[in-house]
């Protein structure tokens, strides 16, 4: 007798299991065999659940793309309407103004505006706007503002990317912009301020500027003018040319650069100057007077009573210098002696410092300490070392003398150093060498071709000759030879 089944299984399977001849022993294995079958279909679902996960996942990235809710209708730089076609020319340091139309399709929270311009090495060139909402069928407009740094990379296009997102959605829109550098633009890249901190009153302060062409055009005669307006006190020095960057990366000249240093520029602090803060004013003045930059430094100095107890003692003393200005080469040494008369009724001790002299030669003093009896002279000697890679200028220095810890004397000399010029034509020389080296093996070379051409021409000149020449009989006694025979007489 057969058992109706309770699984809930089909009519088919049923009906397959009847033709079996299945009865009720064999219901422990119809239970077995619809469990397999209950497994497999739950497997093949949770497959069907992964894919659709996945395309789910897939389609709501693309639709973070583009935004259902609104559009970019514009985009303006500077007042000029930009699209894929158009590119923008701007110079460099300007500072440009993105304008972006938007309109609301649907209401939309949170949604903010940005803009970006990508390729810049040291940091973000970029602004955003506040969050806000966005009202269905509502036009908006939102300006944002780049700073192009004087430092970016010139003469190259760059992708300006405008993008409008919320939590769910965004929309993205680029433009061209080619910048370039400016005519005529200088920059003060370092100042350097010896000492550093404070100074005191009376003593000097030393102030080295660097200066970078970021221009087009190479710049000559640039003046570098240092002042503390407020202690009115003034000095300047000039770097003979910068080119502009694209020029140094080309020349072949080692001695054109886009940057240069100045001189150890001096300044001398009153006497009596006031404890404070001072701005020190360092002006770059280029272009033939037409183009300036400035820079503030902040300079403490400390007033101080201390030389009015030490009193200079040059009623005392008398110093003197062999010349104020001497030429020395490249890589030589060259000696200044200083000269102490002692006039006092008491033995002095003295000694000399050497200032401003690091950025062309290395200074010494021999010797350190010059002791001078009553009504006696004594001498040191100032010796300059001029460093290999100094250039052909006049080298400003100072040299201090002083008795103790008092000032007698300050001495500014002049250096004027020779260096290592390289010529303008000194390339021409070397391409001259190289070329005629080239004629010279040329020429060998042809000689040995023209005489290995001679030598198998001879040979087969030779060898023709002797095989068209007949054979011609050997001389025999059967022809008949006179002889004759002349005695002497």
């Amino acid at each position: 007798m057969f058992y109706r089944l309770s699984l809930p299984i089909n009519h088919e399977i049923y009906q397959l299991l009847l033709s079996k001849g299945l009865n009720m022993d064999y219901n422990s294995e119809i239970t077995t065999l619809w469990e397999g079958l209950r497994k497999m279909i739950n497997f093949k679902q949770g497959i069907i659940l992964f894919l659709v996960a996945i395309f789910l996942a897939i389609t709501s990235a693309t639709v973070l793309a583009d935004s259902p809710d609104y559009d970019i209708i514009d985009v303006q730089v500077n007042d000029i309407t930009l699209g894929s076609s158009k590119t923008l020319d701007i110079e460099r340091t300007d500072s440009i103004t993105v304008e972006i139309e938007l309109k609301a399709l649907n209401f939309t929270p949170d949604v903010r505006v940005e803009a970006e311009i990508d390729g810049y090495e040291f940091g973000d060139i970029k602004d955003k706007s506040d969050i806000f909402d966005m009202e269905s069928n509502v036009t908006y407009k939102k300006t944002l503002k780049l700073d192009i740094p004087d430092d970016l990379q010139a003469s190259k296009t760059y992708t300006l990317r405008v993008e409008v997102s919320d939590p769910k959605n965004q929309e993205t829109l680029e433009v061209k912009l080619n910048i370039d550098e400016k005519r005529h633009f200088l920059r003060i890249f370092d100042v350097i301020v010896r000492p550093q901190g404070k100074v005191e009153a009376g003593k000097p302060v030393f102030a080295t500027v660097r200066v970078e062409n970021l221009g087009e055009k190479k710049e000559r005669d640039v003046e570098v003018r240092v002042s503390i307006p407020e202690l009115g006190v003034t000095a300047r020095e000039y770097i003979d040319e910068l080119v502009s960057e694209l020029e140094e990366r080309i020349t072949i000249r080692e001695d054109e650069e886009s940057s240069a240093s100045t001189n150890e520029i001096l300044l001398r602090i009153p006497e009596d100057a006031k404890t404070g803060s001072y701005d020190m004013l360092v002006e770059v003045i280029y272009n033939r007077g037409h183009s300036k930059v400035v820079q503030r430094v902040p300079l403490n100095v400390e007033g101080t009573k201390k030389l009015e107890q030490t009193p200079l003692v040059t009623e005392t003393t008398i110093v003197s210098i062999d010349g104020t200005s001497k030429t020395v080469k490249a890589g030589q040494e060259v000696p200044f002696k200083v000269m102490f008369a002692n006039l006092d009724n008491v033995p002095r001790v003295y000694t000399v410092e050497v200032l401003g002299t690091q950025l062309f030669a290395d200074s010494r003093v021999d010797p350190g300490f010059i002791t001078v009896q009553p009504g006696k002279t004594g001498e040191a000697f100032v010796f300059l070392n001029v460093k290999p890679n100094a250039e052909t200028k006049k080298q400003f220095f100072t040299v201090r003398a002083l008795s103790g810890t008092s000032l007698i004397k300050e001495i500014s000399l002049t250096a004027d150093v020779q260096g290592k010029s390289v010529s303008n034509w000194s390339w021409l020389g070397s391409l001259f060498w190289i070329l005629f080296g080239v004629l010279v093996i040329v020429l060998i070379a042809l000689l040995i071709v023209y005489g290995i051409r001679r030598m198998n021409e001879s040979n087969e000149n030779y060898t023709q000759k002797t095989d068209d020449k007949p054979l011609e009989p050997s001389p025999s006694t059967a022809e008949g030879q006179s002889y004759y025979y002349y005695p002497k007489q």
